[in-house]
């Protein structure tokens, strides 16, 4: 949240250099992520696939779909490519091979920015994760 990050401004002799949220097409957090990029704090992404319970929603998503069509990819890959496209880094988590090799994948495809955009401006604006503004 970028009013955490603004806390560090008063009182923080060493600035954050990595900042980890969230992030995915249903949760862009384009406040944070301008925030970060104006501040020279790198943006991590977490949950880049949703969490476990609501993973179907953003693989089902039909813009992610048609994307993975057109760059013959996995919906896993396109979510991990879509943040890593944008100077995101993504901490997927896995414990089975074929996925760690099939999202190892994500940094070799590279989409259009208008696709990029496209899934920043979906419909759809959810967590599926602990929510940080909720956090004093």
């Amino acid at each position: 949240m970028v009013k955490h990050l603004r806390e560090f401004d008063d009182y923080a002799k060493i600035k954050p250099a990595v900042n980890q949220c969230e992030f995915h097409p249903h949760n862009t957090c384009p406040d944070l992520l301008n925030y970060c990029s104006e501040r020279n704090i790198h943006f991590q992404a977490y949950s880049s696939l949703g969490s476990p319970r609501s993973r179907q929603a953003l693989f089902k998503e039909p813009s992610v779909l048609e994307m993975c069509r057109k760059y013959d990819c996995q919906p896993a890959q396109l979510l991990l490519a879509w943040a890593i496209n944008q100077n995101v880094s993504v901490l997927p988590k896995t414990v089975n091979l074929d996925h760690l090799k099939s999202n190892v994948k994500a940094a070799n495809i590279s989409i259009q920015k208008s696709d990029i955009d496209l899934l920043k401006n979906l419909k759809t604006v959810k967590r599926y994760c602990w929510d940080p503004t909720a956090v004093a």
